[in-house]
């Protein structure tokens, strides 16, 4: 390589340039540059001067040369990998690189390569190509090593690409035109305002006929007519405005292949100016990269993306009718217990039905729960609230659970200090399923502890139990959906593993974090949440209070329909609003309701939404078109998902009711409707 009269200005700003000229080579097998055959000098150049990574091998020992763009590649062997030979650099790969390298020194072509190299503690997988370089007297001198680019890094560098179309056009050679031919990125160059075809590269037959041979010489829309309009606008725009310009995504038709087909394939080109010594704009240089696999895969990457959305559609679709299916058959159950309470019976065989319908409906709950908040669906209803109040509703609701097992409740929760801005009913599910969690997975008797603390701008709850623990390799687990730890094959502890998942996305939704931690299994387990505290708590609202079962005086004998095609549904929940005092009439679907409403003019009307003939809400619209003054509407339903509450207010329902009705709730609503 000889010294340049002048350093360029491109030539400055790179680094392995400076580098190069630096070196040492009389200590290499190449010799001082003064030394150096003309082709070896000539690919230097080129070398130096692309943008993208290009590597020279030169010798027998393979002595390495690489440009800037090359270095990355090089990892932290950069920059003692110059001048060294290439099988020391690429030891780590060379039992993949070496047959490539041999292969191509033995005249037998190009070689492309995927090739897995290690760069410290990281693995990189690279796609080389390995081209031949002549040394001027007819056999190879070294081999041209290039990193594929991909679409991203043209873009990156597209307005360095001129650099090297300068450098190709200066360096012309018979040298040269092998190693463009035997390059297997795609490459051409045209000169003059007419395009004539004066180097290409067989892969760009893809885009420049079938026998790219044969262009040669030829203006390139005379060789190719169909490419005119495809490529002619590209092209004179680069000619006119004398800048490189990115080309995405082309369509074009590749050439046959053995059968005949023609299939149609995509590229990106990155067009450049070549110009003379005077700097006038003499042709164009290409190089391009098919996109027709990252395009395919695009498509595809959308094709299942579609696939997976119309799925995740079609599972709440199904936990939503799974949802209404289990409900129905458990509101009558559920009312028939609560009927059975309000005349006094207490009997053990009670309790158990009690527990396991209760046990039933949380597991139906949980599954809706855990995908609406996967989704991000809930809806949170927010009021500043006192942390004692929600851990007393949780004990509460956990009761049952706690009390058949014996457990021992330590609670240090303060009775004022630690107020949080939250939806009362979802954190005292979340402080619910924790409880319940520690309740299932500690021995009957065991103690359990709840405290609650103020940090510097946060609420702390935690709950420890001292049970079976958890794994180290299940800590980071337990929060996932689905996720249990190893259990016992008759399942004691029961359960789908929604209860935690159900933990963690309510709690994020508030704006707080959840941890587990715990010294490993029989060590017992600890959950803490911690939550944004107020710093004062504004008035609470009223909690309700009052029995539930007693007649109410309220009531006055006003009327309620009730219409459900569950019979015993209808006909338990008729009992218990004849017992709370009111005037029942029941139908079983819309005609025979829309019958019933002209003669009891009813106050109230409790309507199923699944009703047969007509559904509740043409029902409920035909209810309110009779005359007189019209009832008001609750919606009881198995449904409870936000669009189907959102569905029930734009028909006219004023509460929205999900099976089974809590005989308390479903008392409240009528008393404040028929008032």
């Amino acid at each position: 390589m000889t010294e340049p009269t002048g350093q360029r200005e491109d030539e400055a700003a790179s680094e392995m340039a400076a580098r190069v000229r630096a070196f040492d080579w009389s200590a290499t097998e190449l010799g001082p540059v003064a030394s150096w055959p003309a082709s070896l000098a000539a690919m230097v150049e080129v070398v130096l001067g692309h943008p993208y990574p290009m590597m020279l091998w030169w010798g027998a020992r393979a002595i390495q040369i690489y440009n800037d763009a090359a270095a990355p590649l090089l990892g932290d062997r950069h920059p003692r990998a110059l001048g060294a030979p290439a099988d020391q650099s690429w030891a780590d790969a060379w039992n993949q690189i070496g047959p490539a390298v041999q292969r191509v020194r033995a005249g037998r072509g190009a070689v492309v390569l995927e090739c897995l190299t290690i760069d410290g503690n990281e693995e990189r997988t690279s796609t080389l190509a390995f081209a031949p370089v002549p040394d001027g007297r007819g056999v190879v001198g070294g081999v041209l090593v290039t990193a594929r680019a991909g679409a991203g890094q043209m873009r990156e560098r597209a307005l360095t690409v001129e650099r090297a179309a300068r450098r190709a056009a200066e360096l012309q050679s018979e040298h040269l035109r092998s190693i463009f031919m035997q390059a297997p990125a795609p490459i051409a160059v045209l000169r003059g305002p007419d395009y004539i075809v004066e180097l290409s590269n067989p892969p760009m037959a893809l885009a420049w006929g079938n026998t790219p041979g044969k262009s040669w010489g030829k203006p390139a829309f005379e060789a190719v007519p169909e490419a005119s309009q495809i490529f002619k606008p590209v092209f004179d725009r680069v000619y006119a405005a004398g800048q490189p310009y990115i080309a995405k995504d082309l369509r074009f038709r590749s050439a046959p292949v053995a059968d005949g087909t023609v299939e149609n394939r995509y590229a990106d080109f990155v067009v450049a100016p070549l110009r003379d010594g005077q700097a006038q704009v003499q042709g164009i240089f290409i190089i391009a990269v098919d996109t027709t696999d990252q395009i395919k895969v695009r498509t595809e990457m959308h094709r299942l993306r579609a696939e997976a959305e119309a799925a995740n559609r079609a599972k709440d679709e199904f936990l939503a009718i799974l949802g209404h299916e289990l409900r129905n058959p458990l509101a009558p159950i559920t009312t028939a217990l609560q009927i059975m309470r309000m005349r006094g019976a207490c009997d053990r065989e009670l309790d158990v039905i009690e527990r396991q319908v209760g046990h039933l409906t949380r597991l139906v709950d949980d599954l809706l729960d855990v995908s609406r908040a996967m989704r991000g669906k809930i809806e949170l209803h927010r009021r500043d609230t006192e942390l004692v109040e929600i851990v007393t509703d949780a004990i509460e609701l956990a009761s049952p659970l706690l009390e058949q097992r014996r457990h021992v409740m330590d609670v240090d929760v303060p009775a004022h200090g630690l107020g949080v801005h939250v939806d009362p009913a979802r954190l005292v599910q979340v402080v619910s399923n924790l409880l319940t969690n520690a309740a299932k997975y500690s021995d009957p008797g065991s103690r359990i502890t709840v405290r609650g603390m103020r940090t510097d701008h946060a609420i702390r709850l935690s709950v420890r139990d001292r049970g079976v623990g958890i794994s180290p390799e299940m800590i980071g687990r337990v929060f996932d959906p689905f996720v249990q730890q190893a259990q016992t094959i008759d399942r004691a502890r029961g359960g789908l593993g929604l209860g935690l998942p159900i933990v963690r996305s309510l709690v994020e939704l508030h704006g707080g974090t959840v941890l587990a931690t715990s010294e490993g299994v029989g060590c017992g387990s600890e959950f803490t949440i911690e939550l944004p505290a107020l710093e004062r708590l504004t008035a609470p609202l009223p909690r309700p209070s009052g029995p539930v079962g007693a007649e109410q005086p309220s009531a006055q004998r006003r009327r309620v329909l009730v219409v459900d095609d569950n019979e015993d549904a209808a006909v338990m929940m008729g009992e218990v609003l004849e017992r709370l005092g009111y005037q029942i009439e029941v139908a079983h679907d819309g005609p025979s309701a829309l019958r019933i409403a002209e003669r009891f003019h009813p106050d109230v009307a409790l309507l199923d939404i699944g009703l047969p003939v007509m559904d509740g809400y043409e029902l409920a619209k035909r209810l309110r078109a009779q005359g007189g003054t019209p009832p008001h509407l609750v919606a009881v339903t198995g449904y409870g998902q936000p669009a189907d509450r959102e569905r029930s207010a734009r028909a006219g329902f004023e509460r929205h009711l999900v099976k089974p009705v809590d005989l308390g709730v479903l008392s409240e609503v009528v008393a404040e409707l028929a008032h």
